[in-house]
């Protein structure tokens, strides 16, 4: 079982925390909100790591960094 199952897995059957669990298992509280989000949206199949990179365009990208600059997104959102 992969971590961030079991991150998840727990927090729906003990109640705990995302803090909580973050602290224990070493990880950010971002990343574990993020795991249980995914798990509710897309099941267990969201939480596999990808192996392959994402391409991104060029126009993407500065938007990206503009918006960052402009403080119109944090970088959790981007």
């Amino acid at each position: 079982m992969s971590i961030k199952l079991e991150v998840v897995l727990r927090y729906q059957t003990e109640g705990r925390f995302a803090d909580q669990l973050a602290k224990e298992y070493g990880n950010s509280k971002a990343s574990v909100r993020d795991w249980m989000r995914k798990h509710q949206t897309n099941g267990i199949e969201d939480l596999n790591e990808s192996h392959t990179w994402k391409k991104y365009s060029s126009d993407l990208k500065k938007s990206v960094v503009e918006d960052y600059l402009d403080g119109n997104r944090s970088t959790n959102a981007i």
